[in-house]
C-alpha cells in the first residue's frame, strides 16, 4: 500500500518498514511493506545463491559477447539508449508495478546496470563507462525524502562524460546531471557525490542504522565524511573546491559499494538483497534484463537503429516486436521552476 507520509525518514530505491524511506522519482509517497517474508517471497539461502549464479554466469556470457572497439559514441546513439531504456520491458518505468509492486525498490540500480550493458552493446569500452552516486538527505520539501541515487555516466565521441537518466528528460552532461540533481532534491548542498568504476552497483545497504546510532563508517550514513577516508580522493573533471566529487579507488569501493565484480568477496546479489536483516526479492529483475538484452544485435557496430518514437498507445520498439511503454508527462516542482519529463510510469496515481 502506498501512502503519503508528512513526517518520514526515506532513502532512494528501498523502502523500509521500520523507516519510510522513498525512491526519488515519487519523492512525497512512501510505502508501508507487509513482513518481509510475505512481501518480497525470501528465498532459502542455499535456493537464492543458486538462482544468483544463474543470473551471473548469464551476465558474464552477455559480457563476452559485447565488443570493445569504441572510446566514446555519438549522440544519435546516445538518444537511441536513452529510448530503449525508457521502452524496454525490463527497465522501463512502466513495468515497475511488475518487479516492485509494493514500490519498496525502484531499480534506479537496475536502470543503470541496463544503460551500461546497452552502452557496451553499441561497441563501447568498459573503461568508458562510470558511474555516479549522490548519498545523502536528499529532499524537495522540509521532510526528508531519500537517500541516494545513481546514474551511468559514458564517454562521448569528443571524450567529454554524458549521463543517461531514465528519470530526467533526455542524456545530459555529468556536471549538468549533478546541478540538476542538486538543484532538486539538495539544495543546500549537503549531500555528496562519488564517481566509481561500471562494476558498482548500490551503497553497502546491508546495515542501515537509525541516525542516533551511525559509526560514520558506511557511505549511506549521513555520518560519513569522505574528506577524511582513505581511498577517497576528488575529481576535478567533474567536481571542484566548493562543490568536489570524490572518486573512489578500487579498494574503498569494495567496501562501502555493493558491487559485480567477480573480485568482491562480498559480491552484488542479483536476485535478492538483504537490509537490517529483513530480505528484498527482485522478482527475476535481473534474470530477465539479461535475457532481454540478449537478444539486441545492432545493424552496424556503432550505428543506431532507427527506434520508433513512443507513442501514447503504448507501441515502441527498435526491433518488429512491439513493447508497451504507455506515457505521461510528469512535473516536478523546484520553488517556481518546473521540470518537464515525459517517460513511461505505472498507472498509479503519484504525488509529484
Amino acid at each position: 500500500m502506498i501512502t503519503k507520509q508528512n513526517n518520514s525518514r526515506r532513502f532512494s530505491a528501498i523502502f523500509l518498514p521500520s523507516l519510510a524511506l522513498s525512491f526519488g522519482f515519487f519523492p512525497l509517497v512512501s510505502c508501508n511493506l507487509l513482513p518481509s517474508k510475505s512481501a518480497t517471497r525470501a528465498l532459502d539461502v542455499a535456493v537464492a545463491d543458486s538462482a544468483d549464479k544463474v543470473i551471473l554466469d548469464d551476465l558474464k556470457a552477455l559480457e563476452r559477447n559485447t565488443p570493445r572497439d569504441l572510446n566514446g559514441i555519438s549522440d544519435d546513439i546516445q538518444l537511441n539508449i536513452f529510448k530503449e531504456i525508457n521502452a524496454n520491458a525490463v527497465t522501463s518505468l512502466d513495468q515497475l508495478a511488475k518487479y516492485d509492486p509494493t514500490g519498496a525498490i525502484g531499480f534506479c540500480f537496475g536502470r543503470a546496470m541496463g544503460t551500461y550493458l546497452r552502452a557496451r552493446q553499441y561497441g563501447l569500452k568498459p573503461e568508458s563507462i562510470k558511474r555516479l552516486f549522490i548519498i545523502g538527505d536528499l529532499r524537495s520539501t522540509p521532510n526528508p525524502e531519500w537517500r541516494w541515487h545513481t546514474t551511468t555516466l559514458f564517454q562521448n565521441e569528443r571524450q567529454e562524460w554524458m549521463a543517461i537518466d531514465p528519470i530526467l528528460e533526455a542524456p545530459m552532461p555529468a556536471k549538468e546531471w549533478i546541478k540538476k540533481v542538486r538543484s532538486i532534491w539538495d539544495k543546500n548542498n549537503k549531500a555528496f557525490v562519488y564517481l566509481t568504476s561500471s562494476v558498482a552497483v548500490m551503497p553497502d545497504l546491508k546495515i542501515f542504522a537509525d541516525e542516533d546510532k551511525e559509526t560514520g563508517e558506511r557511505i549511506i550514513e549521513l555520518k560519513f565524511d569522505p574528506k577524511v577516508k582513505k581511498g577517497l580522493t576528488e575529481n576535478l573533471e567533474l567536481g571542484d573546491a566548493k562543490l568536489p566529487v570524490y572518486a573512489l579507488d578500487a579498494e574503498a569501493e569494495q567496501k562501502l559499494f555493493s558491487t559485480v565484480s567477480e573480485d568482491d568477496a562480498d559480491r552484488f546479489q542479483l536476485h535478492q538483497m538483504t537490509i537490517n536483516g529483513d530480505i528484498y526479492a527482485f522478482n527475476n529483475y535481473f534474470a530477465d534484463l539479461v535475457a532481454d538484452f540478449a537478444k539486441f544485435k545492432p545493424a552496424v557496430l556503432g550505428a543506431a537503429p532507427r527506434i520508433a518514437s513512443v507513442e501514447p498507445t503504448g507501441v515502441s520498439s527498435s526491433s518488429d516486436a512491439p513493447v508497451k511503454a504507455p506515457q505521461a508527462k510528469v512535473v516536478v516542482k523546484e520553488g517556481q521552476n518546473l521540470y518537464s519529463m515525459k517517460f513511461s510510469i505505472i498507472g498509479a496515481k503519484r504525488a509529484p
